[in-house]
């Protein structure tokens, strides 16, 4: 499945400004270092008007850590008997009661602020307007994995929370990271797939010469040496640099596979998805416009469904092609490696928290790429001086730009393929009818050999050599071997 899928998760820098999120540190009773921030996503309705969550460390709400769990902290739990938590910084499990009632509890024994442990990111919810302002302590949650963490610490630990500002107009440099990746891929794919092209008209000219050559009862071929012994899984010689080839590459993948899951491991995976989205575009072509336009339209629409309408039948509300990136709710957090990864560049004091990277699908590339690839092969028959080509290079970098802008203005995922078809499809249309070569585009470059019942001069003998230690001889036959011609039809579009 071909990913269409630019994603950014939700993001954190934009939550914070609006006063959802917070950090909390940890750090042993008598220690002078806080551990690193942990999230806290809170509800600011909860806390009175006069009363908001500190957005410097100077002001920050400090206290001793209590841990209730797994108790719910509700109206019929005994933690709180005692005066255990006074002025303190309590922590229960989520469920059996309201947050409101968890809030209303620890605030009702002197508590300095509530915690509830939960397995996801979930604001405090209220259940009334009445609720609306009526504490003076926040009331925040906790991922269990995070929470374990402060547990870790110590017996005895001192917390602190605020939540810092930052602003929502940062620029993230990772944006431009997959935008140059993106226009580098389809840039070189494409430029190695023209090549490929005429390269394998060359090859189809000497099939059809060889071809003729068989009229004739002459020797082609004079061995004055015995070949090389090669290996039985092989079809060729290999040579020690090609093995060498193969054991780095097979090397690089090994560690990405093992190293997979470390902070660093994104740049061993977009290495691997440049190499191979560039390997894709040179071995596969289109034949002509119309099959191109075709696909380019199909994914096009399916991109656009798996983004955009499967939200509308999914229990959560999310989209597939979302879960199929990040691995959605598995417990392995294993993530299809089809896609390039850039983690956020720019620093926040969230970052730590939840640093959820940028992605972009390989079909992203790859699809968009087949046209660019065949719009070069179509630059090299007509001598254009790559105008197709470098045309279709530049709208593609203008769709990935619209892609960014429209994710910026939504704030959700972007099928880019919405973006990258239209204006990769229309720029080669409109060229195409302004040079007069929109049929020859449409229909392809049709090749035809020479005919069947064409005479042709007998072929000379050829005399060529095969093994490590002997010279090759020239073909004396080179002179006299005929080039397939292009029709007619062909012929007359490129005279314009």
């Amino acid at each position: 499945m071909l990913m269409g899928k630019l994603s950014v998760p939700p993001d954190f820098l934009t939550a914070a400004s609006a006063n959802n999120i917070g950090l909390v540190y940890g750090r042993q009773e008598g220690k002078t270092e806080w551990s690193d921030p942990i999230c806290l996503t809170y509800n600011p309705q909860y806390l009175s008007i006069h009363n908001p969550l500190p957005t410097e460390e100077k002001y920050a709400i400090r206290g001793l850590f209590k841990d209730f769990t797994p108790d719910y902290g509700c109206d019929d739990s005994g933690a709180y008997d005692g005066g255990s938590a006074l002025n303190k910084i309590v922590a229960v499990a989520r469920g059996n009661c309201t947050f409101v009632e968890k809030t209303d509890m620890a605030e009702q024994h002197q508590a300095k602020a509530v915690i509830v442990v939960s397995s996801t990111y979930v604001s405090p919810g209220i259940n009334q307007t009445s609720d609306i302002h009526r504490f003076t302590i926040p009331s925040g949650t906790m991922l269990k994995s995070d929470f374990i963490k402060i547990q870790k610490l110590g017996k005895t630990v001192e917390m602190m929370i605020y939540a810092p500002e930052v602003s929502d107009k940062l620029f993230d440099p990772c944006m431009v990271v997959i935008f140059l990746l993106a226009v580098v891929c389809v840039a070189v794919g494409g430029f190695w797939s023209g090549l490929t092209v005429i390269e394998r008209q060359k090859k189809q000219e000497e099939k059809e010469k060889k071809k003729r050559e068989k009229k004739y009862p002459v020797w082609k071929y004079i061995p004055i040496r015995t070949s090389t012994p090669k290996l039985p899984c092989c079809k060729s010689q290999l040579e020690v640099k090609n093995l060498i080839l193969y054991a780095l590459c097979l090397t690089f993948a090994i560690v990405w596979a093992v190293e997979r899951h470390e902070s660093y491991a994104w740049v061993l995976q977009d290495i691997l998805g440049l190499a191979f989205c560039i390997n894709m575009l040179k071995t596969i072509q289109v034949p002509n416009l119309k099959i191109c336009s075709i696909l380019l339209i199909l994914l096009f629409l399916y991109d656009i469904f798996f983004v955009f309408i499967t939200p509308y039948f999914t229990k959560n509300g999310e989209s597939i092609m979302v879960k199929v990136a990040t691995g959605g709710a598995s417990k392995s957090k294993e993530r299809l490696p089809m896609v390039f990864v850039v983690p956020k560049l720019n620093y926040s004091p969230y970052s730590s928290c939840l640093n959820q990277p940028s992605m972009l699908g390989f079909g992203d590339v790859i699809v968009p790429g087949l046209l660019v690839g065949y719009n070069h092969g179509i630059d090299l028959n007509v001598k254009s001086k790559k105008i197709y080509y470098i045309a279709t290079v530049i709208a593609y970098g203008i769709g990935m730009i619209i892609t960014f802008v429209a994710l910026e203005l939504m704030q959700t995922g972007q099928p880019a393929l919405l973006y990258l078809v239209p204006c990769t499809l229309i720029t080669t249309f409109v060229i195409g009818c302004i040079r007069g070569e929109f049929k020859l585009l449409w229909n392809g470059i049709k090749k035809v050999g020479v005919p069947e019942n064409s005479e042709s001069p007998p072929p000379q003998p050829d005399i060529v050599t095969s093994g490590p230690d002997t010279a090759s001889v020239n073909n004396v036959n080179e002179e006299m071997s005929s080039t397939s011609t292009i029709d007619s039809e062909n012929r007359s579009l490129i005279r314009k």
